[in-house]
């Protein structure tokens, strides 16, 4: 397995075997097991990694241990201590390592490297036979059953979606067109079947577009000129000074009062209310693309399963 430019990885029986220079030189990793342990415990079944993070490793064993590495394989520890023998094992990236460990009494998901898993429920309650994730889309999981279905989940394994039948053996392999994201192959007894699927999309967090049309806004509490007002003010109050003070002052101050308040009238200020209109542009883009987090429908399928 590759999992950079140079880095290599072979898995033994005992330990992993690592290349930093493509192959030229090798060196023991750390071993997971023990090594008077039974031929099954210290079998490889599979060998997991993502080039996002290859610190991180799993490894399967024949007797369906997973051993988890976080530092390239120098190290190894019990993944899943307390489970039951795990059938298969699928990873995908995700902030990191996202993994789905199938077991005889459901599905482990852990969404944090491998530190913590939670239970889902198995496909058709039967027990799944082999996983294949999608690697742009970590909530899109494939897993065959015991019996030969093929079952589809977008929201990490809570719900499932029947895919039929591949042909009229075992699923032993699932696979996903890493470049298209839209092949599905499936290893059966009797050949290896293939169909079409429709992938997700990875949407990007839509936050930016509302940042910048939020800054208009200061601008409406500029159109507050009421500084007019002063002026209407100061006329009336200096011509008073010919002896009829007192009709003066009750007229120049009663019109302006009245002026100074219905000049801010012109409710112009209204137009820059329409700023609000951010939030509706996320509407519909939001509801025309399917995001991993919001369960959709079981998505279109373009054909059924045809042999290779």
């Amino acid at each position: 397995m590759q999992t950079q430019n140079d880095l290599i990885l072979l898995a033994t029986d005992t330990r992993l075997q690592r290349s930093a220079d493509g192959g030229a030189t090798w060196s023991p990793a750390g071993p997971w097991t023990q090594a008077d342990a039974a031929p099954a415990e210290t079998q490889v079944a599979a060998l997991l990694a993502e080039s996002s993070a290859p610190e991180y490793l799993f490894v399967l064993t024949g007797s369906g241990r997973v051993w988890l590495s976080d530092s390239g394989g120098l190290a190894w520890r019990d993944a899943l201590p307390a489970a039951a023998p795990v059938t298969a094992l699928a990873v995908a990236p995700y902030f990191g390592i996202r993994a789905w460990a199938a077991t005889t009494e459901g599905l482990a998901l852990s969404t944090d490297n491998g530190a913590s898993w939670s239970l889902r429920p198995l496909p058709g309650g039967r027990p799944i036979t082999a996983l294949a994730s999608d690697g742009r889309v970590a909530e899109t999981l494939y897993a065959s059953v015991r019996g030969g279905e093929v079952y589809r989940s977008d929201d990490g394994g809570a719900t499932w979606a029947d895919l039929a039948r591949p042909g009229a053996a075992s699923v032993r392999a699932l696979a996903l067109d890493a470049g298209s994201r839209g092949l599905l192959y499936a290893a059966t007894d009797d050949g290896v079947w293939m169909r079409s699927v429709t992938p997700l999309q990875p949407t990007p967090a839509p936050t930016p577009r509302d940042t910048a049309t939020f800054a208009p806004t200061p601008t409406a509490t500029a159109t507050a000129t009421s500084s007019p007002t002063a002026t209407a003010s100061a006329t009336p109050t200096h011509t008073p000074s010919p002896t009829a003070t007192a009709t003066a002052t009750p007229t120049a101050t009663a019109t302006a009062v009245r002026r100074a308040t219905r000049t801010p009238t012109p409710t112009a200020t209204a137009t820059p209310t329409v700023a609000p209109q951010p939030p509706a542009p996320p509407l519909p883009r939001d509801d025309d693309r399917p995001t991993p987090n919001a369960p959709p429908a079981v998505p279109p399928i373009e054909e059924g399963w045809r042999d290779r």
